[in-house]
């Protein structure tokens, strides 16, 4: 939560304030849910106009703040701001000071934390911000009086946040202008020198005029693909495949509910430190970056799960490192990769270094050879007193270094035994873990800060083939994040592919619960 939630914490109610009739019937008609706190919140005289009948200025900045509301992917409508200007132009002041400060409310509220439930979206809520209640936003508001302050302190402030309230008047202008530029066609995967039918309209989509052999191919058409794979978080291969069709294709529209759905994400999230030590991983990008007193430290590719596996959205803590791990399978694998193998084969674990073992009905853990049981007959719940483990060495699928991340899903960052897999463009490829590029580099910046490290400790350990937990002296914050549109080389966005739908789900949500904004 950021550092003004926290301040809130202090403030306290310091009156025993009782309502008028006039206002107790303004705060019944008009506070819906924030009733109880408004009741205790106001004495007889309003708090936005003066005694003389006049607006004050802080009125005025809020009242700014909220018709803007709407470039923050926010609905206007949810802070009765058409309902205010007309209490205001008929200088009904009980009714507009009720409605502002139950706007400033729902504002302070929807810009702090979700504004839908996480678990909606099958989210857990404890890795999210929480709203601060109506009482404690009145508390501050007694203590510091001047609310359009804080409406600003606690509006996310960041570059990306910025930078995609802008996208987001960028894409509403075109949608508002109907632009609609042509669909490709997805026949085949295009490379240089390929003749095809999807060549004209691939051509007038990046605006890349016909050359004398218009179904060509051509350089010059693959380096505007390559240009928009680039800006789009694609391979910048110039070939064109499933993905680089499906985002090419998308809306303005589309693309506007993007940009709606990664500013409600940011509003989500903890503040990120700007000192210390944190590892962000964004699923989307399959990307992971280590961040040391607000500087990138390191910057890598990383292996997600899969659409039907995926890498959950969480924030944990790195308490350190375990070097040539084993690999515990978890039920997931068992049940549907490695099952299907034992009975079609039961010799089709060797070679892999896994160890097998059976707790009996008994309670006792016996060693068995996979070619002395009857996989046929092995149904799930049988299945369930089997443990698979495969030992530390180069078959091992967490390679040589794994994070010590405690979390709910049994899923950490780790190396990997298949570095092939950095070379593709959809490196979704995990059961749900984060495989690191150069797990390396993050397994020092990790342990550094520990007394008595030195560059080659990690080395001579590894060396070692024991496997070994090493603690972190200086835990390390990892968040695993969930945004589509991130900052490229440049500070430019980079407008991303919706992995796991996660974005069209939110965007819905926001549009049946009446939180989706008027543009």
């Amino acid at each position: 939560m950021r550092l003004i939630l926290f301040i809130l914490l202090f403030a306290g109610l310091t009156a025993s304030a009782v309502a008028s009739p006039e206002m107790a019937t303004s705060i019944t008609r008009h506070a819906g849910p924030y009733k109880p706190s408004l009741i205790a919140f106001y004495k007889s005289q309003p708090i936005w106009w003066s005694k003389a009948g006049h607006q004050t200025s802080d009125a005025k900045q809020v009242e700014r703040i909220l018709a803007d509301t709407v470039w923050q992917g926010l609905n206007p409508d949810n802070y009765k701001v058409k309902a205010i200007a007309a209490a205001r132009e008929a200088k009904d002041w009980t009714s507009y000071d009720v409605l502002m400060t139950t706007a400033v409310i729902q504002y302070i509220r929807d810009v702090t934390a979700p504004r839908i439930a996480p678990s909606r979206l099958k989210l857990v809520g404890k890795f999210w911000n929480t709203a601060p209640s109506a009482d404690l936003i009145l508390a501050t508001l007694l203590k510091r009086k001047d609310a359009s302050d804080l409406m600003e302190d606690v509006t996310p402030k960041g570059k990306t946040y910025k930078l995609l309230q802008k996208k987001l008047k960028d894409m509403a202008a075109q949608v508002a202008r109907s632009e609609a530029l042509p669909s490709v066609p997805y026949m085949q995967r295009l490379q240089v020198g390929d003749a095809s039918p999807m060549v004209p309209a691939l051509r007038a989509r990046l605006d890349v005029p016909n050359n004398q052999a218009p179904a060509l191919y051509d350089d010059k058409l693959a380096r505007a693909v390559q240009l928009f794979q680039k800006e789009h978080g694609l391979t910048p291969d110039g070939i064109v495949g499933v993905r680089t069709v499906r985002m090419m294709n998308m809306t303005p529209r589309q693309r506007m509910d993007q940009v709606i759905a990664n500013l409600e994400w940011m509003r989500w999230i903890e503040a990120q430190a700007k000192t210390g030590k944190v590892l962000i991983v964004n699923i989307p990008a399959m990307r992971l970056w280590a961040i040391e007193d607000g500087k990138v430290a390191a910057e890598m590719s990383v292996v997600v799960g899969r659409p039907d596996r995926p890498t959950p959205v969480f924030a944990t803590t790195v308490t350190g490192v375990r070097l040539n791990p084993t690999w515990t399978m978890p039920m997931t694998i068992k049940r549907e990769d490695y099952l299907p193998k034992l009975k079609e084969n039961p010799f089709s674990l060797e070679n892999k270094n896994i160890t097998i073992h059976q707790t009996t009905a008994t309670g006792e853990v016996i060693a068995v050879s996979p070619e002395n049981v009857d996989w046929q007959d092995v149904d799930e719940e049988a299945l369930k007193t089997y443990r698979f483990v495969q030992k530390s060495g180069a078959n091992n699928a967490l390679g040589q270094i794994r994070l010590l991340m405690p979390n709910p899903y049994d899923v950490y960052l780790h190396d990997t035994n298949a570095p092939e897999m950095f070379g593709r463009d959809g490196r979704m490829q995990s059961s749900g873990c984060v495989r690191m590029q150069e797990p390396a580099v993050i397994a020092e910046f990790i342990l550094r800060d520990n007394p008595g490290w030195v560059k080659d400790s990690l080395a001579t350990l590894i060396a070692s083939g024991k496997m070994r937990d090493v603690p972190a002296t200086n835990r390390v914050p990892v968040y695993l994040l969930y945004q589509t549109i991130w900052p490229g080389e440049g500070g430019q966005l980079v407008m991303g592919d919706d992995i796991y739908d996660l974005d069209q789900r939110l965007i819905q949500a926001l549009k049946t619960s009446g939180k989706y904004p008027s543009l």
